[in-house]
């Protein structure tokens, strides 16, 4: 069993939509609110006991927190997230990046 200690943050947004926040944090967010709070991914590492035989585990949470917002022009974009994964028994990191195409729909509901 081996120590693993994972972390991400959001790198960029582009085409940026309107509002963005929280760019080389854990919650990125963007938009107009129209009532509870802004559109965002949210990345939750932590730290585990893996094995380290090539057993496959979880880096962590990925989390879209879907409210209700004015996007502005760009309702389509994409997101990086870069995810650092340490190794406490070599002390090593080793870093992976992801990107994510949004596409933020009006949240009209049924008609």
């Amino acid at each position: 069993m081996s120590t693993v200690t994972t972390s991400g943050t959001w790198t960029g947004i582009a085409p940026s939509p309107d509002n963005v926040s929280g760019i080389n944090t854990a919650n990125a967010t963007w938009g107009v609110p129209d009532g509870q709070g802004k559109s965002g991914y949210v990345f939750s590492g932590g730290t585990k006991e893996v094995k380290a035989d090539g057993t496959e585990f979880t880096l962590g949470t990925f989390t879209h927190q879907n409210y209700p917002v004015y996007s502005g022009a760009n309702n389509q974009f994409d997101v990086d997230l870069s995810v650092v994964v340490r190794f406490e028994e070599d002390d090593s990191d080793r870093t992976f990046t992801f990107r994510f195409h949004h596409f933020e729909t009006p949240n009209d509901g049924p008609t």
